[in-house]
């Protein structure tokens, strides 16, 4: 007998309720300029320097599937490494060695399905302080700076993670310390600075043509922190060329192609930012002088439009954050008196906690099920499903004579998705189902 679950879901007033919570964890040294990447269910926080003048040669590694966390060494000791990542493939390059005055062109590669590392020589430019994200089947890394930051790099590297191989590309203008997110098959480069100025350009990488175009932020800044969500992509606080620190939130509509503005509660930079279901997180953070770090997070929920804040349990700046399923890492850094810490912040976000208003009918069945999900609708529309992560995994347009549609996502991670339906009136509604 087939099972049919008849499920509620609501219009634009649904929300997370209290169903987040935060706990530690502590990496096995304290670190600051790491790398962070994610791929099947895990998290790595690669490279990075201590209290000591050497950076040691290690990482930390969280498994979500096994909830724990293990150790071991990367092929060189340095900081300022970049991690970035896609499908199974994690890469973290470059970084400096600044007792010995070096910049570095090596590439560490971690295969999350077989557990492998192996590494190369691969940068086409030695350098420290590469911004990169990945998206399809390309990881890319792009400015950078050498000589112990006198000389600034346009340079993009690119790697093919189908072919094994790498090609290059250049920045609009040569720049470090860029924010790097992807979207919907786009990877967007934002600020910067150079020795003598700060940048609004945004450099933006179409992964499927290999095309660049160009955009800016509302206010020239460095260290901004850049999250995806669904279609849209938000940069937040970083320095100013008055040697402020910003609250601005620039926001870019992928879909529409609109841009928005909204405000963090307090300016700063260096911030951990991230996304998990609904929610943005903005979490700690340095003055101006990049010497003193905040507990404060700014939370944003999606769904309601609603703001709220949280503390971390010591104040961080400078961390490297990762979203792991429906955790949001937040990893080392410095402490308040300017140490390199290692505290890992995690903030969980658990399925319970609903709010639903202004109900309209739709059925969903099975749920939870191994992947295969029947739903019927009534009216044209847009149906997407986003996991834990933020990320769209599937979407479909649906005209008003389809009243039935099947999705499959017995391909994707097992736990929980947010299925969430906008009619032609631009109403949304949102429903949770597990894939077992």
């Amino acid at each position: 007998m087939k099972l049919k679950i008849t499920l509620i879901i609501v219009f634009t007033a649904i929300a997370f309720g209290v169903n987040a919570q935060w706990a530690t964890a502590n990496l096995s040294g304290g670190r600051s300029g790491m790398g962070a990447a994610v791929a099947n269910n895990k998290a790595v926080f690669a490279g990075g320097i201590g209290n000591i003048s050497i950076p040691p040669a290690a990482y930390d590694l969280y498994s979500l599937t096994n909830n724990n966390w293990s150790s071991g060494s990367t092929s060189l000791g340095r900081s300022k490494v970049c991690g970035a990542s896609t499908g199974n493939w994690m890469m973290f390059a470059g970084g400096a060695n600044d007792w010995i005055l070096s910049e570095y062109d090596r590439v560490d590669k971690y295969n999350a399905l077989t557990g492998q590392w192996s590494n190369s020589n691969s940068l086409s430019v030695p350098r420290a302080g590469i911004s990169g994200a990945g998206a399809l089947n390309k990881i890319v890394f792009a400015g950078g700076s050498s000589g112990m930051g006198q000389m600034y790099h346009n340079t993009v590297d690119i790697f093919d993670t189908t072919t094994q191989t790498w090609s290059t590309a250049s920045l609009s203008v040569a720049r470090a310390g860029i924010g790097a997110v992807a979207c919907n098959g786009k990877i967007y480069f934002a600020g910067g600075n150079d020795a003598s100025t700060n940048y609004s350009t945004i450099d933006i990488y179409d992964v499927a043509s290999g095309a660049w175009t160009a955009a800016a932020l509302s206010e020239a800044r460095t260290g901004v922190s850049a999250v995806s969500l669904g279609s849209k992509v938000y940069f937040a606080g970083g320095l100013t060329n008055a040697n402020t620190v910003s609250k601005i939130i620039d926001i870019y509509d992928t879909q529409s192609g609109l841009w928005a503005v909204d405000s963090l509660t307090q300016g700063r930079q260096f911030i951990a930012g991230g996304a998990i279901g609904p929610r943005l997180i903005f979490a700690g953070g340095a003055n101006t002088g990049g010497t003193s770090g905040t507990t404060l997070v700014n939370i944003y929920d999606t769904i309601s439009g609603v703001w709220t804040t949280s503390t971390l349990s010591s104040a961080s700046f400078g961390a490297s954050s990762a979203v792991v399923g429906n955790k949001f890492l937040v990893a080392g850094g410095f402490n308040s008196s300017g140490l390199a810490n290692a505290i890992v912040h995690i903030y969980t976000l658990t399925a319970s906690g609903l709010i639903e208003e202004n109900p309209k009918l739709i059925t969903v069945f099975p749920n939870p099920s191994s992947g295969f999900f029947n739903i019927e609708m009534n009216q044209a529309g847009r149906l997407q499903v986003i996991d834990m992560t933020g990320k769209i995994v599937f979407e479909q347009e649906v005209d008003a004579s389809e009243d039935f549609i099947q999705i499959d996502l017995t391909q994707n991670v097992k736990g929980l998705y947010l299925i969430r339906f906008t009619d032609r009136q631009n109403q949304e509604s949102l429903v949770k189902v597990i894939v077992e």
